[in-house]
């Protein structure tokens, strides 16, 4: 007999955690520094130019300096000539490294509230190292200033040649790092690429490594021990063992966002954590994840989730966190053992031990194209400790267990269309269930065959919805109709999913409107899953990556 069972994945982030606090002392004093301008004169550079060797290139032709120059403080202040608040500065060119483990740009001081510093990719400009970036400081870092925004323009990239399987180096390594930042960073527009690339294990023959380094890790973009921050919209990341990293670290972080973003061919797509403390009012959404499979080795020692929120033991506290409006999708582990591939989750909540203050997640379009198997604990794991936690209007398809949770959970009209099973409740109270379409669900790999399963107490199986609400008293309003999903997840003509509920009473002013942004009724009716009836744009099929790698194996 084989039911779900958590399976706690944290592994590789004391590696993280390293990574980003060894140099604590450094790092306070750089932020106590971080308002240096904020009182001064706005006299500054309006528009200064970056480029590889200091001459013109490209749309930089005038007021042109080297990479040493923006990293010399003597050059950051508010004279006619310096880097200051409402600077603009331009990169132009390809900015080629062979140094394994540089860093070339440094920023030296801040913007202020409305007068931030940016630093603008212009068209075509490139960061490369031919061997890896910093594993601390990565190829661009801003330690302990504020009102700093990093924009990667049209096609600003980021990358490593040669990193990665079967490649010269396998390092630790970061593309873009903004850490200690209390107010108005922002990371947007910015291609992070190829950090790593990874060979996946496809064989007993052919493993496959566990990662960078012995449980390295590779970070396309981070901001760490960061609040009132926003990464996004417009970053791609493919190709690194971290898409889009926020580790709140020990301090007690608020308003973070993390939105509009591709990621891909991560083992983690966008990862969310920290020690103690905690965040309050971090929101992840409208988000595209996909393919995970690149990380799959033959020993399990990767573990893939596409959204990762989690805290290490009681210190933290995670409040008003939003998860809503993302795509994960696509092959998200590509070996089965045991029916489960190497994907945890597509969204994975992570208790282990701190304070979940009812989450919310809704509108997110989970699907699962790997035919043979699914994630090891759900597609969509979550917990709630304190208060009882949200899953409203989501739509599920493809193999394995949709919904696994962990706490106190109300759970109302979501689509689950043809997957294994529909909630598995591994450790807590599910607060009521309804209004939710059940379709298509198999039991396949679930003893025996269930499309439900309660472990509280004594393990409970369902074998079908009605033997589901007659025993559980859940979902007497439950449809089991053909939700007639259309290639892009949207409801399709003659859809069975218009029995929802109306949830406008919440007050969660996104989930009044669905992921394609059309506005659900005030009164009446609203239909399941991500969509409302009607929408005409949304999840359509994702937009490639760019600067992708092939890899033969």
């Amino acid at each position: 007999m084989k039911v779900l069972t958590k399976t706690t994945k944290i592994e590789n982030f004391g590696k993280i955690y390293n990574n980003v606090v060894r140099p604590t002392l450094m790092g306070l004093t750089l932020l106590a520094f971080g308002g240096l301008y904020a009182g001064a004169a706005s006299a500054q550079a309006s528009n200064v130019y970056i480029t590889p060797d200091g001459g013109g290139s490209g749309v930089c032709t005038s007021n042109t300096h080297p990479p040493s120059w923006f990293n010399n403080s003597g050059n950051w202040g508010t004279a006619s000539t310096q880097i200051g608040p409402g600077t603009v500065v331009h990169l132009c060119g390809s900015f080629n490294d062979s140094t394994a483990n540089d860093t070339l740009l440094n920023f030296q001081g801040s913007g202020t509230p409305g007068h931030s510093i940016t630093l603008l990719f212009e068209s075509g400009a490139t960061l490369t190292n031919s061997n890896y970036w910093n594993d601390y400081s990565g190829a661009i870092l801003s330690d302990g200033k504020t009102n700093i925004t990093v924009d990667g323009g049209t096609n600003g990239l980021i990358q490593n040649t040669g990193n990665g399987s079967g490649r010269p180096n396998q390092h630790d390594t970061k593309g873009l790092v903004i850490r200690n930042c209390s107010a108005n960073c922002v990371i947007k527009n910015l291609h992070v690429d190829n950090l790593y690339v990874h060979i996946p294990g496809t064989s007993s023959s052919q493993q496959g490594e566990d990662g960078p380094g012995p449980n390295g890790t590779a970070t396309g973009m981070a901001c760490d021990a960061c609040s009132n921050f926003i990464i996004g919209p417009g970053n791609e990341a493919h190709d690194d063992f971290v898409g889009i990293e926020f580790n709140w670290l020990n301090i007690s972080a608020t308003n973070g966002e993390i939105y509009g973003n591709t990621v891909s061919r991560n083992n983690w797509g966008i990862l969310a954590a920290g020690i103690s403390g905690g965040v309050n009012g971090l929101k992840i959404h409208d988000n595209d994840i996909s393919d995970a499979f690149p990380w799959d080795d033959w020993a399990d020692g990767n573990h893939h989730n596409g959204i990762f929120v989690f805290e290490v033991g009681p210190g933290s506290t995670i409040s008003n966190l939003l998860q809503y409006n993302n795509y994960v999708h696509g092959d998200m582990g590509d070996i089965c053992t045991a029916g489960l591939n190497h994907a945890t989750a597509f969204i994975f909540n992570d208790y282990n031990g701190g304070t979940w203050v009812a989450p919310l997640l809704f509108n997110n379009v989970l699907v699962n194209t790997n035919p043979n198997c699914g994630p090891a604990n759900g597609m969509l794991t979550v917990v709630s400790t304190s208060g009882s936690g949200g899953i409203y209007n989501n739509t599920f398809t493809g193999r394995g267990a949709a919904i696994n949770v962990t706490g106190t959970l109300v759970i109302k009209n979501n689509i689950f269309s043809i997957v294994d099973l529909g909630i598995s409740n591994l450790n807590g109270t599910i607060a009521a269930s309804d209004y939710n379409l059940f379709y298509g669900l198999t039991g396949a790999n679930q003893a025996p065959s269930a499309v439900m399963v309660d472990h509280n107490s004594s393990i409970k199986f369902y074998n079908d919805i009605p033997q589901w609400i007659s025993s559980s008293g859940f979902d007497t309003h439950a449809s089991t109709a053909n939700p007639n999903l259309t290639p892009s997840f949207q409801i399709g003509s003659g859809s069975g999913a218009v029995t929802g509920t109306n949830l406008s009473s919440l007050g969660i002013a996104a989930l009044n409107v669905d992921r394609a942004g059309n506005p659900r009724p005030a009164s009446g009716s609203w239909n399941q899953g991500a969509y409302q009836g009607g929408s005409t744009s949304g999840s359509t099929a994702p937009t490639p990556p760019t600067n992708l790698t092939v890899v033969v194996h």
